[in-house]
């Protein structure tokens, strides 16, 4: 399976898990409507097209992380304050297969 095949899983399953707030969220992007309907992956090729409008690299593996660090990270990423402070607080696991879908 592909990175981005891999990170559509993950976003898609994000924005099911967030109901009504998830059209919120694609509204603020300001899309126009998908030919497919496909509001998922329009959300997700708008936030690529932001990221790269910006100079955002995406791999984590072009900033010089190393494949084992990814858990280390993710455990940090979810004993984070920030992170307590979420509508929703994610699992280790669920933080790592997002850093594994974007390495």
């Amino acid at each position: 399976m592909s990175t981005s095949t891999q990170a559509d899983r993950i976003a898609a399953d994000v924005l099911a898990r967030r109901g009504g707030r998830a059209a919120a969220d694609i509204r603020a992007l300001r899309l126009d409507p998908p030919a497919d309907g496909d509001w998922t992956r329009a959300a997700v090729d708008a936030v690529r097209e932001i990221s790269g409008a910006l100079g955002v690299k995406q791999p984590l593996r072009e900033l010089g992380v190393r494949p084992d660090l990814l858990r280390p990270i993710a455990a940090g990423a979810v004993a984070d304050a920030a992170t307590g402070n979420t509508p929703r607080q994610p699992t280790e696991e669920e933080v790592l297969r997002i850093l594994e879908a974007v390495y």
